[in-house]
């Protein structure tokens, strides 16, 4: 089994006046939170733009040469299934 903790990272601490003491003296928890930030955001947008296409794959089976409405929604969600989403 992997020992988790020697792959955590400790924050170094800066000792205050009054002897309590300041987990991030760089004030870098704020980029690591930015960056999360950014990466939800862009997450959350490619998904939504993905999404926006699902509708329409049935159509763009159809123009891909499968007359049958049926047979184009199957190969449809045989796609949808496959990308994973």
């Amino acid at each position: 089994m992997v020992q988790v903790s020697r792959f955590i990272k400790s924050k170094p601490s800066v000792e205050q006046e009054d002897g309590s003491t300041s987990p991030d003296p760089d004030g870098q928890e704020g980029t690591g939170r930015r960056s999360f930030s950014v990466l939800l955001v862009s997450q959350l947008l490619a998904t939504t733009a993905f999404m926006f296409v699902v509708p329409f794959m049935p159509l763009y089976v159809q123009q891909l040469g499968v007359e049958d409405a049926g047979s184009a929604a199957a190969w449809a969600g045989i796609i949808n299934g496959a990308s994973g989403a």
